[in-house]
């Protein structure tokens, strides 16, 4: 009979024995729980115990509203700080360590949710997965530096040192699960990635993981003014005013009453902010300068992102040229002449409502990252193609593919079936994993993957048949004039 019994820095933990023979522990307190005078604080340490900790069900997600395409199969909570673990066995060899950031907004999502099931990497990819739950919307990333003073200087990125938090818990208890503290790869998708992206530049993460996956856009975070005006919105309709009274009224307010404040705002209110500590400067200036964890990149995104966006906020139908042009004029705002003037003789459909924001809002601000790194660290670039047959290459698209989950069920809109899509889904698990090994994406069954440079632009393109292609990206020329505009950010990401 399998042991899973682990002592962890807390205490005891005890998980269960899964499908194919791996473990799993669910619901680790990797902090205490962000509750009460913890409420927008950074994340403290768990309190220990003493008797063996029951660890084979899911502790809370954090506080959002539920969605139905992606089941937590747990219940929101403000007490979310735990995570979960799945490896072959707890017999302490070092394997490969990769930790997963969810995406979702920074409003939803949990690393419970049914499409992240870590046992197939750790069966298969004999490598140790971690999927960790962080703060969200107003509970993570409410800005309250001039309100709180010191302690909440970094308030407004508490989702972010939640996650740092997560990877000193790997660095300190992972060697007992049967994984390598020494080789940890960071991965997340969408706001996952930006997360990533982030921890790259950030000073709090340095040394906590050593490779770092970006699947999916890396937004720079948002300017410490903007954030300011939002924590101004947020009181203005709590009708809190400002000053030092703020924090503690805020704190004495039932979380869903804050939560429903937060998510009546736009989308993207709350998110990373360069508040000059935590995050010291715009994230794309210190990759471009060299200020980021020195560890190997793999870098992607899809080519259909926005068909998932479109097709659930947009009512297109009747839409003629004129409306799609209108639509997008008020998008990208003083940006539009030089996009108008780009695309002049194109129709201007749907089809391209959508090529014109999935390369504004996702595949542009992944190409940029992914030049800035180049020049300081080793990257590997990659784009996916493979169609789904409603939505094509869409947002998020790829997930069940590295997580091999295709034709399984649990990906929600994402699910997808075939044999062309089963042997894809090998390919790129086997290289995400070789990349977890080496810091070298080459798998077998991939053509030679050459590292990215800013002179070749090499770029795996992940298809039923995939290839190494040069410079894919037709209008990148557009894209890089257009992101050098300040207000390059304003225009997209408030889609």
């Amino acid at each position: 009979m399998v042991d899973t019994t682990v002592q962890t820095d807390s205490g005891t933990v005890r998980g269960e024995v899964v499908a194919d023979g791996a473990c799993a522990w669910r619901g680790i307190p990797y902090a205490a729980p962000p509750v009460g005078g913890n409420r927008f604080r950074a994340p403290q340490p768990p309190e220990p115990w003493d008797e063996v900790r029951e660890c084979t069900r899911f502790g809370n997600a954090a506080v959002q509203d539920v969605s139905r395409f992606s089941p937590l199969q747990t219940e929101p909570d403000e007490d979310c700080l735990h995570l979960n673990v799945w490896s072959p066995a707890a017999d302490g060899q070092q394997r490969p360590v990769l930790v997963w950031i969810h995406g979702g907004a920074f409003v939803t999502g949990a690393g419970s949710e049914t499409l992240y099931d870590g046992t197939g990497f750790a069966a298969d990819g004999d490598v140790v997965l971690v999927t960790v739950n962080y703060r969200l919307g107003v509970f993570g990333f409410l800005h309250l530096a001039e309100h709180g003073g010191a302690e909440l200087a970094s308030s407004g990125n508490n989702g972010l040192l939640d996650q740092i938090a997560a990877l000193r818990w790997v660095r300190d208890n992972i060697a007992a699960f049967g994984g390598d503290p020494g080789n940890v790869t960071v991965f997340g998708e969408s706001a996952g990635a930006i997360s990533v992206a982030d921890l790259l530049v950030m000073p709090a993460a340095r040394g906590l993981f050593h490779r770092a996956i970006i699947e999916s856009t890396a937004a720079p975070a948002m300017p410490e003014r903007t954030a300011r005006e939002a924590t101004g919105v947020l009181l203005g309709e709590l009708g809190i005013e400002p000053g030092p009274d703020a924090v503690p009224r805020l704190r004495a307010l039932p979380a869903e009453q804050l939560h429903r404040a937060g998510v009546a705002l736009p989308p993207m209110t709350f998110a990373p902010v360069v508040d000059g500590t935590a995050i010291p400067d715009d994230p794309q200036s210190c990759m471009q300068r060299g200020e980021i964890a020195p560890v190997p990149v793999l870098c992607g995104a899809n080519r259909d992102e926005y068909t998932l966006f479109s097709s659930m906020f947009l009512d297109t139908s009747g839409w003629r040229s004129a409306d799609v042009q209108e639509w997008l004029r008020g998008k990208f705002g003083p940006l539009w002449p030089q996009v108008a003037e780009h695309f002049a003789g194109h129709e201007w459909d749907v089809d391209l409502l959508n090529r014109l924001m999935s390369y504004g809002s996702f595949v542009c601000p992944t190409l940029r990252a992914t030049a800035a790194l180049s020049a300081h660290t080793d990257v590997w670039s990659y784009l996916f193609v493979y169609e789904h047959p409603l939505l094509k290459a869409t947002h998020g698209l790829e997930l069940p593919f590295v997580w091999r989950r295709v034709g399984a069920g649990g990906a929600g809109p994402f699910d997808v079936s075939g044999p062309d899509a089963v042997a894809l889904s090998e390919r790129m698990f086997a290289a995400w994993i070789a990349f977890a090994r080496t810091g070298n994406p080459n798998a077998p069954g991939l053509p030679e993957w050459p590292r990215y440079d800013t002179e070749r632009r090499a770029v795996m393109v992940f298809d039923a048949e995939s290839e190494v292609r040069h410079d894919p990206h037709t209008d990148r020329g557009l894209w890089e004039s257009l992101a050098a505009h300040e207000r390059f950010g304003e225009a997209v990401f408030t889609s």
